[in-house]
């Protein structure tokens, strides 16, 4: 398990990011699937940052990651405004690109990106645990798989 705690700043985003991609190279996992994990990883965290409070000085971000076989687990943690409903989430959908809306891609992209959602809210910390399988992609052959160390 790897875990990092953030109190939420201007660089929060670029600390989170290369601190995922320093634990996902440790077991090997590939660019593809590290760069899906890495937009799931932003994309929870745009929305803390946006949406969680009113001040970003105010807010922490605790994230943890295992890191299995078959699977990657991100569990992102924050004590932010109560997250959506977990129907949300799993409903969400891209907006039509036609439109070209400025908002809702959020969602839309964790859902899209996600094999699996949990979200959970106990003593006003949020929890969100997304589920990436190693061997699925959103299109085309094949990419997360690779030569890893389990541990």
């Amino acid at each position: 398990m790897y875990s990092i705690n953030l109190n939420c700043e201007h660089n929060c985003q670029s600390v989170l990011s290369d601190w995922l991609h320093a634990a996902l190279s440790e077991h090997c996992v590939d660019k593809h699937c590290t760069s899906h994990l890495d937009l799931l990883l932003a994309e929870v965290v745009n929305n803390v940052l946006e949406h969680g409070s009113d001040s970003v000085c105010d807010t922490f971000i605790n994230v943890s990651t295992w890191i299995h076989d078959d699977k990657i687990i991100l569990v992102i943690r924050d004590n932010g405004r109560q997250t959506p409903d977990q129907s949300v989430y799993k409903n969400a959908t891209l907006p039509n690109a036609t439109d070209l809306p400025e908002n809702g891609w959020g969602l839309g992209l964790i859902n899209l990106l996600a094999d699996d959602i949990n979200l959970s809210r106990n003593q006003n910390i949020n929890t969100i645990q997304i589920t990436k399988l190693r061997n699925q992609t959103v299109s085309g052959p094949s990419t997360c798989q690779s030569t890893y160390q389990a541990f």
